[in-house]
């Protein structure tokens, strides 16, 4: 921020994930610095409101907030003023400072399809970002997730699962747990915080696409828990849809959206580019994967695997077992489907067994031709299952570390001599001569000898060498 823009604002609105805090700290205090005005905070980093009682920020808003920031507006905010504290305790789904405690009214549901789709996101703030021409950014599809399954490890002295029944009941019964254990998958909080699937009309997203194209950007994914949610929860209203297997997916709407995708002029005349994240391999079918491939042919998917256990699988609250992550990359490869899966490494209960079947199933995953593993370390997140745990390492999760880095090294011994159209993003940190670029259909970051000058530039290159399990090299090539 500019010492004008910290100067000249009448208030200062922060969005940031949970593992954002000092980020956040940082920004806070260099606020301070210079204005006394307002801070207001959202994002998954407010899951918790005593996280950030160390910050020194006026109001928060917890989950959803489109509605609730509407209403703040209306109350003060469009005079420039923070309302009252006699205004504020009307509103729920906040929590704000009053003679240094915490006020919190949390009570609050989760809006509505319709309510959610009343607010178009702005497509303006993109350029704020650097980079932002060959960013891949997240268009919301769908909000919240149909995983109302629970973890079934014990998670305090207090909380274990006594096999209730509940979460495979009724769609509605399935919202409540005797046990108070949060759904979806332990280590996500998403299900929790954002609650039950509720999708974006068509022609929003179509919208959204359309204006961010006129801003520049170029590569887009089509987000949320589940893509294949989308519009499934049209199939059971006005039931919550909380079953992650059941109804199938929506494939007449979903065939809908991407068709219409397709015919965006930058899409359709391959100027712009559209990926799938992520997906649940329980839900997903030839029917699916062959409207995929018709309307965003060599796209990619994300596939969250997490582990090669299936009872552990079942224990952490995952639904897609190990035959569904396989079948899902088998299918994906008949149709030129891209895949991407995902492993965590260090979950509660993780032991040397359950490493084991996890390292068998990505190179299992490898010898059926997945295009890149990715492991990523568990972070305990605020109203998750396994919010209380901590990461824990064990002596196997090395071996896993190393082997995904092999396998996507592998992969890209695989591009050398082919060619791809690059934008050229950046200069290089220590040769400033030479550029950094990305593949606008998707791959790894690409190294152009020479192509410093190029910033912003379409090029299109020969991958000539691999430089490790993310970075090639690319040579300029003119015909």
């Amino acid at each position: 921020m500019k010492k004008n823009e910290l100067t000249d604002s009448d208030f200062l609105f922060i969005s940031a994930m949970t593992l954002d805090l000092i980020a956040v700290s940082k920004i806070i205090r260099k606020w301070k610095k210079y204005n006394n005005k307002p801070i207001l905070i959202g994002g998954p980093i407010t899951s918790n409101p005593f996280d950030l009682k160390p910050l020194e920020f006026d109001l928060a808003f917890m989950g959803e907030s489109e509605d609730t920031l509407e209403k703040i507006i209306q109350i003060g905010l469009k005079d420039g003023n923070l309302p009252s504290y006699s205004k504020l305790k009307e509103i729920n789904g906040i929590f704000y400072r009053k003679d240094n405690d915490l006020m919190i009214n949390d009570t609050k549901s989760y809006i509505s399809k319709e309510t959610l789709n009343n607010f178009q996101p702005s497509v303006e703030r993109i350029t704020d970002y650097p980079y932002y021409f060959i960013a891949r950014v997240y268009v919301e599809c769908i909000r919240g997730c149909s995983n109302f399954l629970r973890p079934t490890i014990k998670l305090n002295e207090n909380i274990e699962c006594n096999n209730c029944g509940n979460c495979n009941d009724s769609l509605d019964k399935r919202l409540n747990c005797p046990q108070n254990i949060p759904p979806g998958c332990g280590f996500c909080s998403v299900p929790a915080v954002y609650g039950p699937p509720r999708s974006r009309y068509v022609s929003n997203i179509v919208n959204e696409i359309k204006g961010l194209i006129g801003k520049k950007v170029r590569r887009f994914v089509l987000g949320g828990s589940d893509f294949l949610d989308y519009e499934r929860d049209d199939l059971v209203k006005p039931m919550p849809l909380t079953d992650p297997y059941q109804p199938p997916p929506n494939s007449e709407k979903i065939e809908e959206l991407l068709s219409e995708i397709s015919l965006i002029p930058e899409i359709k005349n391959k100027k712009a580019y559209i990926f799938i994240e992520n997906i649940k391999a329980c839900l997903f079918s030839k029917e699916i994967a062959k409207i995929i491939s018709k309307y965003i042919p060599n796209t990619s998917v994300s596939i969250g695997c997490e582990s090669g256990s299936n009872d552990y699988l079942k224990s952490i609250g995952k639904p897609s077992a190990v035959e569904d992550m396989i079948q899902t990359v088998r299918i994906c490869k008949e149709f030129g489907i891209r895949t991407h899966c995902y492993f965590i490494h260090g979950l509660p209960n993780q032991n040397s067994s359950v490493l084991k079947e996890t390292k068998q199933l990505m190179e299992k995953l490898e010898k059926i031709g997945t295009d890149k593993i990715t492991i990523y370390k568990f972070k305990p997140l605020p109203k998750s299952s396994f919010e209380k745990f901590d990461y824990k390492s064990y002596k196997l999760s090395e071996q896993i570390k190393k082997l995904a880095i092999k396998i996507n090294y592998n992969r890209k011994l695989a591009l050398i001599g082919k060619n791809f159209k690059v934008i050229i993003a950046e200069r290089h940190k220590r040769n400033k001569n030479d550029g950094i670029g990305y593949i606008l259909e998707g791959g790894p970051t690409v190294l152009i000898k020479n192509g410093g000058k190029l910033i912003g530039k379409e090029v299109n290159a020969r991958i000539i060498r691999v430089l490790s399990d993310k970075f090639v090299e690319g040579e300029i090539n003119n015909q």
